[in-house]
C-alpha cells in the first residue's frame, strides 16, 4: 500500500483538499475583515499626523515634525491588528470571542516575552507585540487550537451523554480548552520560533543586499500586493524589518522614505490621488463617485483607506493591474528625475499628510517639483481612466441584467 491509499484510509484526498480551502478561506477573510476593521484607527493616527504637521511643527516651510501622539498611537496598531484577528477568527469559527481574544493576548505577549526578546536575559518594557510573526501567526495558531480543544471536549460530551459540561458556564467549560491551547501554542512557538528568526533574518539580508533603490522598489511592490488582498501593507511591513533603511539619505535633504511619500504616495497606495480623479472624470456609477466625494478630504492628504476599502480596490480584477501599474510608473519618473540632478532637495521632504504639489515645492524650493509631480497625476490618471470606465459599466443594472441573462439562459425578448 503506498502513501496516498494509505492516507486515503484515514481521510479521503479530495476531503483533505476541501478542509484545506475552507482553513485558508476562513483565516484569509478574517485577516481581510480584521485589517478592514483598524481603518478607523488608521484614518484617526493619519488625521492626528496632519494635525500636528501644521499645530506642532514649521512644516509649511519645509521643516520636520516630531509627531508625538501619532507615533505612539502608531505603535498600539500591532495590538489593534491582533486583537482584531482574533475577534473576527472567533466569529467566523463560533466560539466565545472574549475568550478568544484573551487567549491571543496572553499567548502572543507571553511568546515575545519569553521565546524573543528576553533571550538576553532582559525583558522588554513594552507588552505589544514585535514583529509579524508574533502579530499574524500567533493569534490565528492559538485561535485555531482553542476551536479544535473545545470542539473535541463537547464531541467527547456528546459520546459519554455527561451532562456536567451542560450545565456549568461557558467561561467554566472553556478552561481546559484554553490552557490546553495556551500550552500548545507555546510548544509551537518554541518549535519554530528559530526557524521564523532565520526566515527574517534572511528575508531582512536579502533585502539589504538588493540595495537601496531596489529595496525601495520590492517593498513598494509587497506593500501593494498586501494592500490588494486587503492587508494593511505599509503598516504590516513595518512589522517585518528595520524601518530604520527607510530614512537612509538619497539626494541632498532627501531620504527614501521621503522619495516614497513624495513620487509614489499620492493620495496614499496605489496613487490613489490618481484613481480619485479617473473616478470624477471618467464614471458614471452613482456609488463610485459618491465613495469618491466621500473621501475627497482624506485623499487630499494622502489618507487612501476610506477609497481603497470603499470602492473597493480589494481583489477588484479590473482595478488591481493600473493599482500596481501606476506607482511602478511613478516610482520610475521619480528615481529619473532625482538620479539625473534635474531635482535637488535642500530641504527635508515635509510630513506624508502634506498634500501634493506643496510637498514637492517645499522639498525641492522650485517649481520642478510639482511639474514632475504634475506629469506623474495626469500620466497616472490617463492610466486608471480606461479601466475605472470599464468598472463603472460592469456596476451599471443592465450590465447585471445580461450577466444574469447569461447564467440562467434567458432571454430578455421572452414574449407571453
Amino acid at each position: 500500500m503506498n502513501l496516498k491509499d494509505t492516507l486515503k484510509a484515514f481521510v479521503p484526498i479530495e476531503r483533505l483538499g476541501t478542509l484545506m480551502m475552507r482553513e485558508t478561506h476562513i483565516i484569509i477573510d478574517s485577516l481581510r475583515m480584521a485589517c478592514l476593521s483598524v481603518v478607523p484607527f488608521l484614518v484617526v493616527i493619519s488625521v492626528i499626523t496632519l494635525a500636528e504637521s501644521f499645530l506642532l511643527s514649521n512644516t509649511l516651510t519645509g521643516g520636520a515634525a516630531t509627531h508625538t501622539l501619532a507615533r505612539s498611537l502608531q505603535s498600539l496598531f500591532s495590538l489593534m491588528l491582533l486583537v482584531s484577528i482574533a475577534y473576527h477568527l472567533c466569529i467566523r469559527l463560533d466560539i466565545n470571542r472574549n475568550m478568544g481574544i484573551l487567549l491571543a493576548l496572553l499567548a502572543t505577549t507571553a511568546s515575545d516575552l519569553l521565546f524573543s526578546q528576553g533571550r538576553n536575559g532582559a525583558l522588554p518594557l513594552h507588552i505589544f507585540p514585535s514583529d509579524l510573526v508574533h502579530t499574524l501567526l500567533i493569534p490565528i495558531t492559538s485561535v485555531r487550537i482553542f476551536c479544535a480543544y473545545r470542539n473535541f471536549q463537547d464531541i467527547k460530551a456528546e459520546k459519554s451523554h455527561h451532562t456536567l459540561w451542560s450545565n456549568m458556564s461557558d467561561a467554566l467549560r472553556l478552561i481546559l480548552p484554553f490552557m490546553l491551547a495556551l500550552l500548545s501554542t507555546f510548544a509551537i512557538v518554541w518549535l519554530f520560533n528559530p526557524l521564523f528568526e532565520t526566515l527574517q533574518y534572511s528575508i531582512q539580508a536579502g533585502l539589504n543586499a538588493l540595495g537601496d533603490t531596489p529595496f525601495m522598489f520590492v517593498r513598494m511592490l509587497l506593500a501593494h500586493g498586501l494592500w490588494s488582498i486587503g492587508l494593511h501593507g505599509d503598516n504590516l511591513l513595518g512589522l517585518m524589518y528595520d524601518v530604520s533603511v527607510l530614512f537612509r539619505p538619497m539626494s541632498g535633504e532627501l531620504n527614501y522614505i521621503g522619495f516614497y511619500n513624495l513620487f509614489v504616495l499620492y493620495g496614499g497606495c496605489g496613487s490613489a490621488l490618481c484613481l480619485w480623479l479617473a473616478i470624477l472624470l471618467g464614471t458614471k456609477d452613482k456609488y463610485g463617485r459618491r465613495i469618491a466625494l466621500v473621501a475627497s478630504p482624506f485623499i487630499i492628504f494622502n489618507i487612501p483607506e476610506i477609497l481603497i476599502f470603499g470602492l473597493p480596490v480589494i481583489l477588484n480584477r479590473y482595478l488591481l493591474l493600473p493599482f500596481f501599474l501606476v506607482p511602478i510608473f511613478n516610482f520610475t519618473i521619480g528615481m529619473i528625475a532625482v538620479s539625473s540632478g534635474f531635482l535637488e532637495f535642500p530641504a527635508n521632504a515635509p510630513s506624508w499628510t502634506t498634500p501634493v504639489l506643496m510637498n514637492s515645492y517645499l522639498a525641492t524650493d522650485s517649481m520642478k517639483g510639482p511639474l514632475v509631480q504634475l506629469l506623474c497625476l495626469v500620466c497616472g490618471t490617463l492610466i486608471y481612466l480606461p479601466v475605472v470606465r470599464k468598472f463603472s459599466a460592469t456596476q451599471s443594472s443592465s450590465h447585471q441584467l445580461r450577466r444574469l441573462e447569461q447564467r440562467l439562459h434567458i432571454s430578455s425578448a421572452l414574449q407571453a
